[in-house]
């Protein structure tokens, strides 16, 4: 669970971060949300549980 606080933080500074930076930095940025939304969504799917066929 702190793999997923410490993911969250990251991208609440991160999106924070997005709209001071100049605009060289956005790609950098955006790289980084995208590379944590992924590792979020993993994550996830590990959580869920298979649905059984009725």
């Amino acid at each position: 669970m702190s793999d997923v606080l410490e993911l969250l933080e990251r991208k609440r500074v991160l999106v924070e971060r997005r709209q001071w930076v100049s605009t060289e930095s956005l790609p950098e940025i955006e790289r980084e949300l995208r590379q944590i939304n992924q590792a979020l969504s993993r994550i996830e799917m590990k959580d869920v549980s298979p649905i059984a066929p009725e």
